[in-house]
């Protein structure tokens, strides 16, 4: 399972901050029968200059993503959005499939109740055992699906349909960041978050609006 999953539960991120367009209600696959590896906590790339993203392992089941998305580069970047999901894998027609959950509460005043995104995830030629080739399947066609029956069965049925896929995305290969990818990474997070804040900061607020 690691080795099939080192970049599954990162490449969802990645490709969301291509795009805001539609969305699909019916999730698919079942976290509680997924597995997650803390050996993929980390940090990964579409490229440089590109999207940032970490991935966390939740639980034994699922992982955590946060996404940045950034205009400029070291310490004068600029944040255009972050974005966090609940992701977990499942398999749809002999197909590795990213399933992703919004869980930012921003999302509820755009798409109010469950949100959900599916990536295809494959493994691409090349020598990095890491590295995987992923795909946007279609929210717009695959929003026509209303129960996760529905949504599994058009997938299946439309395979060789140019429709299934959000081809004006493309594929996109997501590699784990290097040790010199990661100092450079450190200045951006540094520039795009503001600084964090003792938990005990956070009480000494509470008590306060008391």
């Amino acid at each position: 399972m690691p080795n099939r999953t080192l970049t599954l539960a990162a490449t969802f991120a990645v490709l969301l901050t291509l795009f805001a367009g539609g969305c699909i209600n019916a999730p698919l696959g079942d976290p509680e029968k997924s597995a997650a590896s803390e050996k993929l906590n980390g940090w990964y790339l579409a490229g440089t200059p590109g999207p940032l993203v970490y991935v966390l392992a939740y639980d034994p089941r699922t992982y955590l993503i946060t996404l940045y998305s950034y205009e400029g580069d070291g310490a004068k970047a600029k944040l255009q959005s972050r974005t966090t999901c609940k992701a977990w894998m499942t398999s749809v027609a002999g197909m590795d499939v990213l399933c992703c959950k919004m869980i930012d509460p921003e999302w509820d005043f755009y798409f109010p109740g469950s949100v959900h995104f599916y990536f295809r995830i494959r493994r691409p030629d090349g020598p990095d055992p890491s590295a995987r080739e992923v795909t946007v399947l279609n929210d717009n066609f695959l929003g026509q699906a209303k129960t996760p029956e529905e949504l599994a069965k058009m997938i299946t049925d439309n395979l060789k349909n140019p429709e299934l896929w959000r081809k004006e995305f493309g594929p996109i290969v997501l590699h784990r960041a290097t040790d010199k990818e990661r100092e450079n990474i450190e200045k951006l997070i540094r520039a795009l978050s503001p600084p964090l804040q003792e938990p005990f900061q956070f009480l000494d607020y509470l008590h306060d609006i008391h």
